[in-house]
């Protein structure tokens, strides 16, 4: 946490090492990060097709940058919503937005709670007296439900704070994408059928292969137990995405391999497919 200068002193540092999973930890640094840096975040279940450069510029510009399903009416100028993903952000350094939620965490990770207080139904965080006991976290209680009310705040006190989501036919997640990927019978041609005949009626249906990203829901589908077979089998959603992800800027075929992405691959036991373009896979 060197790289967040002003986490304080060694009490918050001690109760940053007592949240009691990883997630939470995330939460808490995400956001302390783009304060001090600016820059992108996002969750490792993304996978990126196209250049990020339009995402880098806007990071210069806004204090938000994130990606919402929500269809509202304000979001046709590409203005957030408080139902903005946390899972992918991007800010300029010194955002009002990301100072302010960070503060706010900082508030909660020091405001220490009394043993009786450790009950259920608590909605953000609770870190007792006692130091060697570790602190009770409800789910995204330290991340989007303290920065999705700190939106609605600044919203309201017409801050000079400026927001960017990604919507509609941009959004990272076209509509159904994690029915159609937690359903492995579901075939390609399958899906494109489904958003061929949604598209009339519901726009971001359209154009589902050209968004920048994708959100992949590791947590709705066990990707890591996947064979290289399932991940580049382009017949499927799932692989047709991971063929994008690996190909882009390189027409049909893989990227070219480097020196340094050659050491990875041996380092992490990769080789590369036979048969299939050069991708990578498990060894």
């Amino acid at each position: 946490m060197r790289t967040c200068r002003d986490l304080p002193s060694r009490l918050a540092r001690r109760v940053l090492q007592r949240m009691p999973y990883s997630q939470a930890k995330s939460d808490i640094i995400r956001y302390g990060l783009l304060f001090h840096h600016g820059g992108i975040y996002m969750d490792t279940d993304f996978l990126v097709v196209k250049d990020l450069g339009e995402v880098l510029d806007l990071a210069q510009k806004y204090d938000l940058v994130s990606y919402t399903d929500a269809l509202e009416t304000i979001l046709e100028k590409r203005v957030c919503s408080r139902n903005f993903g946390s899972n992918f952000m991007a800010a300029r350094k010194g955002s009002v937005f990301m100072k302010t939620v960070w503060d706010r965490q900082k508030q909660l990770m020091q405001a220490h709670c009394p043993v009786s207080e450790k009950g259920e139904g608590l909605e953000t965080l609770c870190c007792s007296d006692n130091a060697t006991e570790q602190c009770r976290v409800a789910w995204g209680g330290i991340g989007e439900k303290v920065s999705h009310p700190v939106f609605d705040e600044l919203e309201g006190e017409s801050a000079a704070f400026s927001s960017y989501c990604f919507s509609g036919e941009r959004g990272f997640t076209p509509p159904r994408l994690l029915n159609f990927l937690a359903t492995p019978e579901l075939t390609l041609a399958d899906a494109e059928d489904i958003w061929e005949k949604m598209e009339v009626d519901e726009p971001s249906a359209r154009d589902p292969f050209g968004r920048i990203m994708y959100h992949t829901f590791n947590s709705a589908a066990t990707w890591s137990d996947f064979s290289c077979k399932q991940i580049f089998n382009t017949s499927s959603l799932y692989g047709k995405l991971n063929y994008l992800s690996f190909t882009t800027g390189s027409g049909s075929k893989s990227l070219p391999a480097t020196p340094e992405y050659m050491e990875w691959l041996q380092k992490n036991k990769m080789s590369f497919m036979k048969n299939h373009d050069g991708l990578p896979c498990q060894t």
